[in-house]
């Protein structure tokens, strides 16, 4: 049973914490959910790609 609130799935190509193929898994499967790739980031794309990620944020929160 998934929840029933609005999920942002960072999708992170070189993360070493939290594989990128289980934050794909959350982003296509969970009926609320919205995913964005970073293929260059690790765990802490808010750091590495920080304008996307604002962006995509920025994008996320308008949306709700």
């Amino acid at each position: 049973m998934a929840l029933d609130i609005p999920v942002f799935s960072f999708i992170c190509g070189q993360d070493g914490f939290v594989a990128p193929d289980i934050s794909r898994w959350v982003a296509e499967n969970h009926p609320r959910a919205t995913g964005v790739e970073f293929p260059e980031s690790g765990h802490a794309p808010f750091m590495e790609e920080r304008e996307g990620y604002l962006s995509a944020l920025n994008d996320f929160i308008s949306g709700l």
